[in-house]
């Protein structure tokens, strides 16, 4: 299905509007990797292992990110499975899984096959 400049720029709008500071991480006394916290219906992208940004996305939606955003845990917290557009590669993010690699996600959105 075509995307039009209208949904890309709808997608971008949500996309920046969940962006959410360093506060949803924590960290075990002692251990220098933080974890990402990806409340139950949404995916989950964090920016780096020692915290950052995290952008969610809810459930059933998608989200294009132009130019891409640095990632390095993906995590998906929802029913369904997201196909990843990101460099160097896409892939599958099944329901209750998580990838934790360095890599730049261009788009998400709801899928088994990309």
């Amino acid at each position: 299905m075509p995307t039009t400049a209208r949904t890309r720029r709808a997608a971008t709008a949500t996309a920046a509007a969940l962006l959410v500071g360093g506060a949803a991480f924590g960290a075990a006394a002692g251990t220098a990797r933080a974890k990402a916290v990806c409340p139950t219906g949404f995916v989950c992208f964090q920016e780096s292992a020692t915290g950052g940004r995290t952008v969610r996305i809810a459930e059933g939606q998608g989200a294009y990110f132009p130019g891409g955003i640095q990632v390095y845990v993906a995590t998906n917290s929802t029913r369904l499975s997201y196909c990843l557009t990101s460099r160097p590669y896409d892939y599958v993010l099944p329901p209750g899984q998580q990838a934790a690699r360095s890599h730049t996600v261009l788009a998400a959105r709801p899928g088994a096959v990309c």
